[in-house]
């Protein structure tokens, strides 16, 4: 093989703390944490750890396509798993794959899901409380309060 037929090597990994994985790694566990304590939804925990594990899988496979220059998973099929429930797995699987980093549209939408997930979360937890209370009630028996 020629010198020019090689792909471009890529840049090598960051050495060090990386806040995004960080980030996904304590939202994963603080989604585990509340389903498990009862103060979200138990169903909310398992759809956000599904579609994260999905999210995970697709970036991987996609990563593995585009190495391979054959048919990939379109953007939007990502975006759409994040805003499902599995950014937390599609900033994991961003991180260890260095997939989609670069490309600045595409972090950007993937930035405003997650926010609106968090805001979303964040709105639940204080004005939207009522809401939640509901949402509990309908998968945990009449005797558990939602602290």
């Amino acid at each position: 093989m020629a010198w020019r037929d090689r792909p471009p090597a890529e840049p090598p990994r960051p050495q060090g703390f990386d806040l995004g994985f960080a980030f996904a790694t304590l939202a994963l566990a603080f989604l585990a944490f509340t389903s498990m304590a009862r103060i979200i939804p138990l169903w909310v925990g398992i759809v956000y750890g599904v579609f994260s594990l999905l999210a995970g899988l697709a970036y991987a496979w996609d990563k593995s396509r585009a190495q391979r220059h054959v048919w990939r998973i379109t953007e939007s099929t990502l975006q759409f798993l994040a805003l499902l429930g599995g950014w937390p797995g599609a900033l994991l699987a961003q991180r260890l794959c260095r997939h989609k980093v670069r490309k600045v549209k595409f972090q950007v939408v993937f930035w405003l899901i997650v926010t609106g997930h968090l805001a979303l979360w964040g709105w639940l937890a204080t004005a939207g409380r009522p809401l939640l209370e509901q949402l509990c009630a309908l998968t945990f028996p009449a005797h558990i309060v939602v602290p």
